[in-house]
């Protein structure tokens, strides 16, 4: 039972072996790599720390070597070339040199998108004029927003 943020009591645990958790995470700039790290007894934070940077290291080799990040869930075709993106889940549409997408009434705005260009994740932006969604391209960015009528 959690009592208050960073406190616990009432925890029980039993001797059936070591204790392991699992974190999912993305971590890169141009190239977005999805990581899990499977953390089992008590490693130091150094020993963390050195695991992660290692992950980085080969993430670095990797792209250095013309390798790229996929989407998780989304495997290169027969051919050795990456798989088209994935379906979106929103119907998008071009007016006036922007993209749009519909979204069904009274759903809620998601806080990411697949882009239906790239594939890649477009999370969500907000200022006092409205909110946008999305991800970096290059030198520049690839936007969409939601379609009023």
């Amino acid at each position: 039972m959690v009592d208050q943020p960073g406190t616990m009591s009432n925890i029980v645990i039993s001797d059936e072996g070591p204790l392991h958790t699992n974190f999912y995470f993305t971590i890169g700039n141009e190239q977005v790599f999805n990581c899990q790290i499977h953390v089992k007894g008590s490693p130091t934070p150094e020993q963390i720390e050195a695991h992660i940077k290692s992950a980085i290291n080969a993430m670095t080799a990797v792209v250095r070597h013309g390798g790229k990040a996929k989407q998780v869930g989304q495997q290169p075709a027969a051919n050795g070339k990456p798989a088209d993106p994935p379906a979106p889940q929103f119907e998008f549409y071009s007016a006036r040199g922007k993209t749009y997408f519909k979204l069904p009434e009274g759903a809620p705005e998601p806080n990411e998108l697949t882009c239906p260009v790239h594939g890649k994740t477009m999370k969500r932006k907000t200022n006092p004029d409205g909110a946008w969604w999305s991800h970096k391209d290059g030198d520049g960015w690839c936007g969409a927003s939601v379609g009023r009528g």
